[in-house]
């Protein structure tokens, strides 16, 4: 009995197995055929597993599968419906997706029947594209699409179709793409979108000058494109910048500012040139370079009046306004007392007012004294009897000046022509011919010669003082009694050469200077206690 029932069990294990086994056999060539989309061969093999495993979904699945792609969606529900009955909670997703395609195939025949009764109207390529979206297995619905695109010169959709992995195998579809790829429309748009992902990929690379030239490309082929214009002003700014930053100048950032004053780095640019604005001010400072500190505070100032620095910028241009009208009163000069009242000013407008008017005013008359003109005159001179002179000379503010004054008789041409001379008494002592006489007619041959100095009294009051030579001859008449004849004789007494000294004072009147002195030949000849003597000149 045991043994009965042990080879009972093991033909039902026998069998079983065998049926396994033609199951597996079977699913093997079902799933090939769905590989490889052959649907009429599937509506054959597909039954085969409803005969081998009649309790599974697995057949009538298939089966359902091969009456949709064959669009018998009616057959396809029923057995669809039948393999629900027998599937598990994992199968049954397989049929629910299938389910929602059984349900789009049937809304695409009715897309294409209507798509048919329009007559293939306007929407076409759309609405053949939808189908085909629908189920991208009838490729049929893809190609009347791009057929239809390609006739409205739509070849971008056209291309979007035809490159899609569902149409990777179809030659139609690869032959297609050549010759809408020729179309002088692709080519253009083909050559610009080539331009422009080199010009995106340079941009990225931070190489905005390859970039420039690439958008400019993409321009060639449609003119004054919006995207490429942007993309090539963002680029230009980009090298702009990048160039500010590879010279790292004042000037350089200053013209990017000048070209995009609200680009993207303008905060980057006022932030750098603020800061070196600063630093050069007070490098300045340091370097006793007044003017070019000034400018630096300004120009930070007129640049940026709200700055983070502006305070600080102030305070610092006042402090640097009051000591250098300190240091300019050290030195004695009209100029640098105009520039201290003029800082000392700048600092008082500005906040610090550390000096007294007394000290002011001050620096005020000293700007007045010391800045007048000094003078150089050229004019007449002469004394009480020579009137025949000139002099020339300076009448300085603040300094020393010179002169040098030259004066003469009238008489400085008679000169004598006798052989003999003769005395204040007439004496004919030295003549050898005694008969003649004094006639009472002499000439006074002078002249004087001085060089000196000029000095501020007061404004406007100079004193002069110099000495020179003074040279002195008198020639007296003496006339034969007989004959009339007249000689010419020098008087020894009045004959010298003496220093003289002289002393005096000048004014000066605008464009003109009037002298008077003294002065005395330093000799026992001359006879009188002084010499008066004047002059008048003009500036020159």
């Amino acid at each position: 009995m045991k043994f009965y029932l042990f080879a009972a069990a093991m033909l039902f294990c026998a069998v079983t197995f065998g049926q396994n086994t033609a199951f597996d056999s079977i699913q093997v060539k079902v799933n090939d055929c769905v590989t490889k989309s052959q649907w009429d061969e599937l509506l054959v093999t597909a039954p085969e597993l409803i005969t081998a495993e009649p309790t599974k979904p697995d057949g009538y699945y298939y089966t359902a599968m091969a009456f949709y792609k064959l669009q018998e969606n009616e057959k396809a529900q029923e057995y669809l419906t039948m393999a629900e009955q027998l599937a598990d909670e994992s199968f049954k997703k397989k049929i629910a997706d299938l389910k929602v395609d059984i349900a789009n195939g049937t809304k695409a025949s009715k897309m294409a029947e209507t798509i048919i009764k329009n007559g293939e109207d306007k929407n076409a390529a759309d609405d053949y594209r939808k189908l085909w979206e629908i189920d991208k297995t009838k490729i049929e619905y893809a190609l009347n699409a791009v057929e239809w695109y390609v006739e409205k010169e739509n070849y971008v959709a056209a291309l979007e179709i035809l490159n899609a992995p569902a149409l990777a195998s179809d030659a139609q579809a690869k032959i297609l793409i050549t010759k809408i790829n020729q179309k002088p429309k692709m080519v253009a748009l083909n050559g610009y979108n080539k331009a422009m992902k080199e010009g995106d990929e340079k941009f990225k690379q931070e190489a905005y000058k390859t970039a420039i030239s690439k958008f400019d490309e993409a321009m060639t082929f449609y003119a004054k494109d919006a995207k490429a214009s942007s993309y090539k002003r963002k680029a230009q700014e980009e090298l702009a910048w990048q160039v500010a930053g590879n010279l790292n100048s004042v000037e350089s950032y200053k013209s990017y500012l000048a070209k995009y004053p609200l680009g993207k780095y303008k905060s980057n640019a006022d932030d750098i040139l603020q800061r070196a604005y600063l630093r050069f001010a007070r490098d300045y400072v340091k370097e006793n370079k007044f003017s070019d500190a000034v400018n630096y505070y300004q120009i930070y100032q007129k640049s940026y009046p709200k700055g983070p620095q502006i305070n600080i910028v102030n305070k610092e241009l006042c402090e640097l306004y009051f000591a250098e009208a300190k240091r300019n009163e050290k030195v004695k000069q009209p100029y640098n007392m105009t520039l201290a009242l003029e800082q000392y000013a700048l600092a008082k407008k500005c906040g610090i007012n550390r000096v007294s008017s007394a000290h002011l005013k001050s620096l005020k008359r000293k700007e007045v004294r010391w800045g007048r003109d000094d003078m150089t005159f050229l004019g007449w001179h002469a004394d009480e009897t020579n009137l025949l002179g000139i002099m020339s000379g300076s009448l300085n503010n603040r300094k020393l000046g010179m002169y040098v004054a030259l004066r003469v008789s009238n008489d400085i041409w008679q000169a004598g022509d006798a052989s003999w001379e003769t005395d204040n008494s007439n004496s004919l002592t030295e003549s050898t011919d005694k008969n003649k006489k004094y006639n009472g007619k002499s000439y006074n041959r002078v002249f004087f010669g001085t060089i000196g100095i000029t000095k501020k009294i007061t404004h406007p009051l100079w004193v002069y003082a110099g000495a020179g030579v003074c040279i002195n001859s008198q020639v007296r008449e003496f006339e034969h009694n007989t004959t009339g004849k007249v000689e010419n004789v020098k008087n020894k007494d009045l004959n010298y050469i003496a220093v003289n000294p002289e002393i005096g004072l000048q004014v000066k009147l605008a464009f003109l200077t009037i002298r008077y002195g003294i002065n005395k030949p330093l000799t026992p000849l001359f006879k009188e206690q002084f010499m008066q003597h004047f002059g008048v000149g003009i500036k020159f």
